[in-house]
């Protein structure tokens, strides 16, 4: 179970950065032939970051 939430701390922090990288050059997103808001990104990379988090904590509990 170990791997498992070492992989997903990796995904939710490459999210993150992803996030951050839009945030920082402004790039635009479509998804269904819509505009994503910038804002979006911000909410995401804090969801992507606490979720990384939280799977870090439960690797910790379980060493």
């Amino acid at each position: 179970m170990i791997n498992i939430n070492l992989v997903n701390a990796a995904v939710f922090i490459a999210v993150a950065v992803l996030h951050v990288v839009r945030l920082l050059t402004g790039a635009e997103a479509v998804i269904g032939g819509m505009v994503m808001p910038l804002w979006l990104s911000a909410v995401g990379v804090v969801v992507a970051i606490v979720l990384a988090w939280l799977n870090v904590k439960a690797i910790s509990k379980k060493v």
